[in-house]
């Protein structure tokens, strides 16, 4: 038994570090050719990071929106008001420049090394509706005749979605957009930009009566020409693209949950008169509340109910009604007895399918090199799988997967991802109500690639 996983480790890395021939490139001789915005490695929170980018059936959270636009309308397990709204805040910095260390796979590492990412997002939920927008933004400084020019890579999807059939159909569109501008250091105003946008879908089921969620995106290429041609202050012996570019992409995924809690709640909103007393905190097999008029009770034991109001049926007048306490309207919410997690398993797979670019696209490290580099001139596929569990009720969540990334640059081989983060839960604490403050690190390991993330994030 030692030996074969000796040798499943053997092999494993092997592949992580399987050497790459890429194809020779010339450098670039004019501006005709268009900048690929596309991004290979798996980018995101902690938590995305941790799954190996296995997230599309996931969809939970504004961090979602960039793998399946339908997160927008996803009520997560803890979301009891019909007007809800979250955000991300993160900063992910690559580790590692010069040699050894190439981004974007393309064979060869980048005499400008890796490229700093702010990503910043929210999203606003109303009852059956949701509404989002999620940005990641890139930056790195270069030198050319002696001046310091600064180079931006923006991503932005806009997203807008709908529930159906009782939040079990999410349905959401929008846009991904895409910039590549180049400014000044410390000028706030672009001498040259490009960008293209592309309209997306997505879609997720999640049916209440199974811990499943099935989920698939699509995004559409687009290519536009540049929107700001610079005239003044250029940088010296730098071709600049013409125009940009985004490929096509499918993802479809599936996600199974292993646990106590279910997986795909009612949401019940409190306050809110939908005749249903389902508690997120109930089973996932709870029957709808009973109408006035109906007999049947709600299966959610009493002491998980909500303090929604319910229907009871009519009784004698010679035996009065009992109404059952709920434990929210009994005594103050206390964070560690009411709490609606628990020890859980969920096991997440993804098939991500990246379309071809245009036939004269280069990728951010070529165009920063000034190396006349093809990408994206065929099609790639890049399957994902991760696991997630609480292993310690409340205090800490482990998360572990994996990723095979393709390569879209000729002649270079594709590499296999490890990754790794974890949720631990360090102290409450009252700031616009309860919160409970945790530390979210995250490894992503590949060859020729290393990224390190550390997050203070919020428990749910």
């Amino acid at each position: 038994m030692q030996r074969c996983c000796h040798w499943t480790f053997f092999l494993l890395w092997a592949l992580m570090t399987l050497p790459s021939s890429p194809a020779r490139a010339q450098p670039l001789q004019d501006d005709n050719y268009s900048i690929d915005l596309h991004r290979g490695p798996v980018m995101g929170s902690t938590r995305i990071i941790g799954l190996g980018g296995a997230y599309s059936a996931v969809a939970e959270g504004t961090e979602g929106i960039p793998f399946n636009p339908a997160s927008v309308v996803n009520r997560a397990y803890f979301s009891r008001d019909k007007l809800d709204w979250s955000y991300v805040f993160d900063f992910l910095l690559p580790n590692g420049s010069g040699e050894g260390f190439d981004f974007d796979n393309n064979g060869r590492s980048s005499s400008k090394g890796a490229w700093p990412e702010l990503v910043l997002g929210a999203h606003l939920q109303y009852g059956i509706w949701g509404i989002g927008v999620y940005g990641a933004f890139s930056l790195l400084k270069f030198e050319s005749g002696g001046k310091s020019y600064t180079a931006n890579l923006v991503n932005v999807h806009l997203s807008t979605g709908l529930a159906f059939w009782d939040h079990q159909l999410l349905v959401a569109v929008g846009f991904h957009g895409g910039s590549f501008a180049l400014s000044l250091e410390g000028d706030t105003n672009d001498l040259f930009r490009t960008g293209a946008t592309a309209l997306e879908a997505g879609v997720l089921y999640r049916p209440r009566a199974l811990p499943l969620r099935l989920g698939a995106a699509l995004t559409l290429p687009f290519a536009n020409d540049t929107d700001l041609q610079c005239n003044q202050g250029c940088p010296q012996d730098v071709y600049l693209p013409q125009r940009a570019t985004l490929p096509w992409e499918v993802r479809v995924g599936a996600a199974y949950y292993f646990g106590g809690r279910p997986f795909n709640p009612w949401p019940d909103f409190r306050g809110v008169s939908s005749g249903r007393s389902s508690s997120l905190l109930a089973g996932a097999g709870s029957a709808p509340a009973t109408r006035s008029g109906s007999s049947a009770p709600s299966s959610a034991p009493a002491s998980l109910a909500t303090s929604g109001p319910t229907s009871t049926p009519a009784t004698p007048a010679s035996t009065p009604a009992s109404t059952p306490t709920s434990r929210a309207t009994s005594r103050p919410f206390d964070a560690d007895t009411d709490y609606g997690g628990g020890r859980y398993v969920m096991v997440s797979a993804e098939v991500v399918i990246v379309g071809t670019s245009a036939s004269d696209a280069v990728g951010p490290d070529g165009f920063l090199d000034q190396l006349q580099e093809p990408v994206g001139q065929m099609v790639v596929i890049s399957p994902r799988l991760g696991v997630e569990s609480e292993v310690w009720r409340r205090r800490l969540r482990l998360r572990a997967g994996t990723y095979y990334e393709p390569s879209r640059y000729e002649g270079v081989s594709g590499r296999l991802h490890g990754t790794a983060s974890m949720l631990l839960r360090l102290f409450d604490f009252s700031l616009w109500g309860r919160r409970s403050l945790s530390f979210a690190p995250g490894v992503d390991l590949a060859a020729r690639y290393f990224n390190v993330s550390v997050f203070l994030s919020f428990w749910h």
